[in-house]
């Protein structure tokens, strides 16, 4: 029985450990993303450039490559089928994912890429993808496609559900951090969003992405300088981001920068932004006033150097 009472003593203070706030023991484990290293958007830049020429033939040529020299790169796996989704009809590369699938079916990428092949069905496509998580519970990709489905149906709790079941497997996941902070951004939970994304930076800073959403919860939360430094680090590094334009285009238009204001309105609409007539009314509106000498630009003064998460 004494044996029993020391043996609880000893394990008394693992048992708090283990009882921590989840960035506690982040913090124990130095943030190792448990994410397979994926391609960089840098490395991924030359086929987009290529996609944006019009010049699909070499883009395909230049990601069958990339695929066959990181054949677990989920991102080049990704361009590459939507890439080939713009030439080939539903049917075709239905029939290409399947017959891939066929060849190797204990290769979770095969069903994943399989299930997208198939979004459009979506029973059959989270079929897939279910399969997917069972080959590889640590692979974040499958669960963003299974919270993609159910809150493409509207249904949100599911979203979130498959997030955070999958967390539990894989606790260190950057991209399922980041995901799921995006999706409590949307639905404007935006203490849990923060939390969620500044663990995804924590988790992989080399991917930007997180940090503009964390400048729109900043923006939303009303620290509008917090929120304008934010957005201007995260496109700095990475200015194709088209997320990042529509919420500092209302930082400009707040603080009466006409010009500033529509540019980078302009710059998210060539991005893919979509339109906002109430947006460019309010962005003529500023003009006119501009024109007229009334309005005066206060935004604070930002350069390369200056953190802002």
């Amino acid at each position: 029985m004494k044996a029993v009472k020391s043996l609880s003593w000893l394990l008394a203070p693992w048992l708090v450990f283990c009882s921590l706030p989840l960035s506690s023991c982040l913090e124990q484990d130095q943030y190792q993303n448990s994410d397979v290293a994926p391609l960089s958007e840098r490395q991924l830049q030359a086929v987009v450039e290529l996609v944006t020429g019009g010049d699909l033939a070499a883009a395909e040529a230049q990601l069958v490559e990339l695929c066959s020299r990181h054949p677990d790169s989920v991102e080049a796996h990704r361009q590459l089928q939507d890439l080939r989704r713009e030439r080939l009809s539903a049917a075709e590369l239905e029939r290409l994912y399947t017959d891939e699938l066929q060849r190797q079916p204990t290769r979770a990428m095969s069903h994943y890429l399989a299930g997208r092949a198939v979004i459009d069905r979506a029973d059959e496509a989270r079929e897939r993808f279910e399969q997917a998580l069972r080959l590889e519970p640590m692979n974040p990709w499958p669960s963003v496609a299974l919270a993609y489905l159910a809150r493409s149906e509207g249904d949100y709790f599911a979203a979130v559900s498959v997030y955070r079941q999958a967390l539990e497997s894989a606790p260190r996941s950057a991209r399922l951090r980041w995901f799921l902070g995006s999706l409590y951004l949307d639905l404007g939970l935006l203490v849990d969003a923060q939390r969620e994304l500044q663990l995804a930076l924590r988790l992989d800073p080399s991917n930007v992405r997180p940090l503009t959403a964390l400048g729109r919860v900043h923006h939303a939360l009303g620290r509008k300088e917090l929120a304008y430094q934010t957005l201007r680090r995260s496109l700095h590094q990475l200015p194709e981001q088209s997320a990042g334009y529509e919420p500092l285009t209302r930082l400009y238009l707040e603080w009466r920068c006409s010009d500033k204001a529509m540019a980078a309105y302009r710059r998210g609409l060539e991005l893919g932004t979509e339109p906002d007539p109430t947006l460019e009314g309010q962005l003529r509106a500023l003009q006119l006033v501009d024109q007229e000498g009334a309005a005066q630009c206060k935004a604070p003064s930002w350069s390369a150097g200056v953190a802002g998460s």
